[in-house]
């Protein structure tokens, strides 16, 4: 079993954010090393302290990420682990209801609500990730530049020649056909091959289509600068978090005229009585009683719809938290048109 030297350290790039004291176990020209995070260096990424050559005491580290549960403290024996094979490590320590609830949770199914969801960035990255697949992008291209029946009712709200924000563009098809109307569109997309897509269809019917490579989070324009803003179907749901979602709203709310104009295109889903996201809010408050932390608001959740990958999406089960969203975020809903939500700046 190769260990790092006395003295030696090793820079951990991993997608799991690190903590202070966790049991990192990493592999090195095919080679596997164990060894504690220590504390993040300047650039965020950790570097690791080795352990010893024989036993490692583990009863002191109560941080320490544990992969097998035993009910017992113990020692992690380094020259009788289970090398052969895949890597995999057995530390013996007092097993927290959090832990046994984490093993618990690894039999549900891959779409099953989560209890714990993990943090924001990775959420979105995980986001970016199923869309920014080719097969995603394809598809996307392919359907034709119109608005649906409920965004053209929304839209029709709009005066002539409206500066529009289109929020999560994806390959255009929304921008394109509000430019088409004559308004005067500016739309962004946080993923480098839909911008690209989006530029390449506008182009194509010569249209003056503004596609910027922006998240909406990020992206921040002067006040007043547009009449409208409209959110491309569900995008407002994959942002992870009440909060992130209602900072947004506000963000986007400065950037309109007083009285602009939101079109919010999101589903209000319906859930049957033992639905598994039931379960999960049964769980919910036993996880945080358990001290676990990240734990998933009420909605949270997978899908691999419109996707080909998994990614995360706040379910609304009823209106009445989408509306508070918007109320909090600035904004009073003046009609509904099928899925489209047709708001007022306040």
């Amino acid at each position: 079993m190769p260990l790092l030297r006395r003295g030696e350290t090793l820079t951990l790039i991993a997608r799991e954010p690190r903590r202070r004291g966790d049991l990192v176990l990493a592999c090195v020209d095919g080679e596997p090393v164990i060894a504690w995070a220590l504390a993040p260096r300047e650039d965020g990424l950790w570097r690791l302290q080795p352990l010893g050559r024989r036993r490692v005491p583990v009863s002191g580290h109560p941080r320490a990420r544990v992969t097998r549960v035993r009910k017992r403290e113990g020692e992690l024996d380094l020259d009788r682990a289970p090398w052969r094979g895949r890597l995999v490590a057995s530390v013996c320590r007092r097993a927290s209801g959090a832990t046994l609830l984490a093993a618990l949770w690894k039999l549900a199914h891959p779409v099953w609500p989560p209890v714990r969801l993990g943090v924001a960035e990775a959420l979105r990255a995980q986001v970016h990730e199923a869309y920014a697949r080719p097969e995603s992008v394809t598809f996307y291209e392919r359907v034709p530049p119109a608005l649906d029946p409920d965004e053209a009712g929304g839209a029709a709200c709009l005066g002539p020649g409206s500066r529009v924000l289109d929020v999560g563009c994806g390959a255009g098809r929304e921008a394109v056909a509000l430019a088409r109307l004559g308004h005067r569109v500016t739309a962004i997309d946080a993923l480098p091959a839909m911008v690209v897509a989006a530029r390449r269809r506008a182009g194509t019917e010569g249209l003056p289509v503004q596609v910027l490579h922006a998240a909406a989070e990020a992206f921040s324009a002067p006040a007043a600068s547009f009449d409208a803003v409209c959110f491309s179907p569900n995008v407002y749901s994959y942002l992870p978090g009440r909060a992130q979602r209602v900072a947004l709203l506000r963000r986007l709310a400065a950037m309109l005229v007083p009285g602009g104009v939101l079109l919010l295109v999101q589903d209000v889903s319906s859930r049957c009585l033992l639905g598994r996201s039931r379960l999960t809010d049964i769980l919910r408050p036993i996880a945080r009683a358990l001290g676990v932390r990240d734990v998933a608001e009420p909605g949270d959740g997978w899908t691999t719809e419109g996707t080909y990958g998994l990614a995360f999406k706040h379910e609304f089960f009823s209106c009445r938290p989408l509306l508070a969203e918007l109320r909090d975020g600035g904004f009073h809903v003046e009609r509904v048109v099928g899925t489209c939500w047709v708001c007022r700046r306040d």
